[in-house]
């Protein structure tokens, strides 16, 4: 309103603003101009704040209002503490997420759903597998499972190639009434991928397609991967021709592992020949 001086309350309508319309560091300057103004943000401001440093990745501005919260004395929300294990998880710092889940233990709130997929997420990270499926199992003891919560676990599997873990974890979201949605599947396919088992990427690509879900080019780079690791180039290439006739655009991605692979396996014109449907695709890959 005209001629009404701001509060913390609107500049927090202002901080989440700003983040929806993808300005997060514009969000940020409104919580800096809150600051100088003299006004003392309210744990939703502090949360909007925060949201928009993950958003950004400005970790270096989360911590200073860290700091704010602990010189204020403002005691942080659920919410606020997700936030900062997001936050350090999309900066590559699952350790410091790890140790914001054990302040929320000391705190005495209860984790929830949100809270468990942050760890989950952290510790995928950081290649400890296992200890995703352990906070996994966890959260099933409390929490209604969600299609994110089984896509954290998944992709936490995918990092370390644990691609049998993968395919058991999209089996059960059917059996708890949780439909696998595209990320899911391509985590899994990524497991398969990294293990260079071409024959389960295969499978799990024909039960996407059955199930309704379209692949996209990421899901044929996993397949194509699986099939180049495990020398079978030309399920590779077939692979290549099905996606085009699907109407998805291979990428540099695309080009490039197949190539790589005949290189490897010495075979020299289907490299040449993968080459050149590349240069009439106009699509271009480093080297």
């Amino acid at each position: 309103l005209r001629g009404v001086p701001p509060d913390s309350f609107v500049y927090t309508n202002i901080m989440k603003a700003f983040s929806k319309l993808g300005n997060p560091e514009k969000a940020i300057v409104a919580y800096d101009t809150m600051v100088a103004s003299g006004i003392h943000p309210s744990i939703y401001a502090y949360n909007a704040a925060l949201l928009a440093c993950e958003k950004s990745k400005r970790i270096d501005k989360a911590q200073q209002i860290l700091q704010n919260v602990q010189q204020f004395n403002v005691k942080p929300s659920l919410y606020f503490y997700t936030t900062v294990m997001n936050l350090y998880s999309r900066t590559d710092q699952w350790e410091k997420a790890i140790d914001t889940f054990d302040e929320i233990k000391k705190s005495g709130m209860k984790a929830d759903l949100k809270v468990y997929t942050a760890l989950i997420t952290a510790y995928g990270q950081g290649g400890k597998w296992r200890d995703a499926i352990t906070v996994f199992q966890q959260a099933l003891a409390s929490q209604k499972p969600d299609v994110v919560l089984f896509g954290s676990v998944i992709s936490a599997c995918a990092s370390s190639a644990q691609w049998k873990h993968a395919i058991i974890l999209l089996s059960r979201m059917k059996a708890a009434g949780v439909m696998p949605d595209l990320l899911c599947y391509n985590a899994a396919l990524n497991a398969c991928a990294k293990a260079s088992m071409w024959e389960p990427a295969l499978s799990l690509m024909t039960s996407m397609v059955a199930q309704g879900i379209r692949p996209d080019v990421y899901s044929f780079n996993s397949c194509i991967a699986a099939c180049c690791r495990g020398s079978e180039i030309d399920k590779a290439i077939n692979l290549l021709t099905e996606m085009r006739s699907k109407g998805v655009r291979p990428d540099g991605i695309t080009y490039g592992t197949i190539i790589s692979s005949c290189d490897t396996n010495l075979l020299p014109h289907k490299a040449l020949h993968a080459f050149a449907e590349m240069r009439r695709d106009e699509i271009r890959h480093d080297y």
